[in-house]
């Protein structure tokens, strides 16, 4: 979401590859954040993370920090759920 889309959005007729990785225009990041938030049953928890994850990537520019708090949010829901048996942010 955070790769491909924005870069493919944002290349035009050229080609997605060669546009940098945490360069965002406002379409590219609308759709990116868009595509992922749909993904997610909890949509504004989805939206709020997506919206903040896009934006780290956008400042440190290396998509492994991204993908590395994704991870981390995913591990803290994973132990919520296993403490508790609570599903709703699953």
């Amino acid at each position: 979401m955070r790769s491909l889309v924005p870069r493919f959005v944002d290349a035009g007729d050229g080609d997605w590859r060669e546009r940098p990785v945490g360069v965002f225009t406002p379409l590219s990041f609308a759709i990116s954040v868009g595509l992922f938030t749909v993904t997610h049953p909890e949509w504004l928890a989805a939206l709020v993370t997506g919206v903040l994850w896009t934006l780290l990537l956008m400042r440190t520019r290396r998509l492994r920090d991204a993908v590395l708090a994704h991870a981390v949010a995913n591990g803290a829901l994973a132990a919520w759920f296993l403490a508790t048996g609570d599903m709703r942010w699953w």
